[in-house]
């Protein structure tokens, strides 16, 4: 979604007949030019949890409280060329 941090927090602002396009269009353009490639997982008031890079790519996320790392897809790409 749109909001990384978090388990969507916009979504209470949005009502049952909001027109969604905006999200729905930046939660198709985060997913298309962005890799995950960290998350910080907070599992209890005690607990976070940390995974990075391909344990991260492949993490089903069990809380709805998480803050994650997007990199840009062709990031890696354009450091070479430069």
């Amino acid at each position: 979604m749109l909001n990384q941090v978090g388990n969507n927090s916009l979504s209470g602002a949005v009502e049952t007949n909001s027109d969604t396009a905006i999200l729905d269009w930046a939660d198709r353009y985060i997913r298309e030019n962005y890799r995950r490639v960290g998350i910080a997982e907070i599992l209890s008031e005690d607990v976070t949890a940390y995974y990075w890079d391909d344990e991260a790519a492949g993490h089903a996320l069990r809380s709805p409280f998480y803050v994650l790392l997007l990199e840009r897809r062709d990031a890696r790409a354009s450091a070479i060329l430069e």
